[in-house]
């Protein structure tokens, strides 16, 4: 059984330019607040309570042989050998790590091993709201380096994997 390890890298988001070609960003309070509430289910005080009713409470991370697009869902270029499925995640302190202005998931993330299919190369990944189908992608990233799937193969993201949100540079 092969096992790969992979780094998990904000993707370029040429969409999320804004006019000028200055990207688009969050304050380091904001950012660290923002991480918190999406990863950990915590509120941001002022602005987002969470429910005490039917919050999410997992999360669910898709590997992706192409970019999913801004306009995608997890379900756009997701993997689909035999014996793949999107790896839930929960969205508490238990799974994630949030420092600053990044996230990463406490334990690596073991995704099925293919035992059938076609191959494949695992270039992006997404985490989402859905276990299957087109859940909404909260965020999606490049894999570096990609992952080459073949038979018995195990792809994982290692609990080192960052996801970054950008802030405002200091002036």
């Amino acid at each position: 059984m092969a096992i790969h390890g992979l780094i998990f890298k904000q993707c370029p988001a040429q969409e999320a330019l804004a006019q000028g070609g200055q990207p688009r960003m969050k304050s380091s309070v904001y950012a660290n607040l923002h991480l918190r509430h999406i990863f950990l289910g915590e509120p941001i005080p002022g602005l987002s309570e969470v429910p005490t009713v039917g919050p999410l409470t997992t999360l669910y991370m898709a590997l992706h042989t192409d970019d999913p697009g801004a306009a995608g869902n997890q379900a756009t270029n997701e993997c689909n050998y035999t014996g793949y499925g999107r790896m839930p995640i929960p969205r508490d302190p238990s799974a994630w790590t949030v420092s600053g202005n990044t996230v990463s998931p406490i334990n690596t993330i073991e995704f099925p091993e293919m035992t059938g299919g076609a191959n494949q190369t695992a270039k992006y990944v997404t985490i989402g709201t859905a276990p299957t189908g087109g859940g909404m992608v909260l965020y999606r990233g490049v894999l570096d380096p990609n992952i080459p799937i073949t038979l018995n193969f195990l792809p994982r993201v290692k609990n080192t994997s960052t996801i970054t949100e950008l802030t405002v540079p200091a002036v």
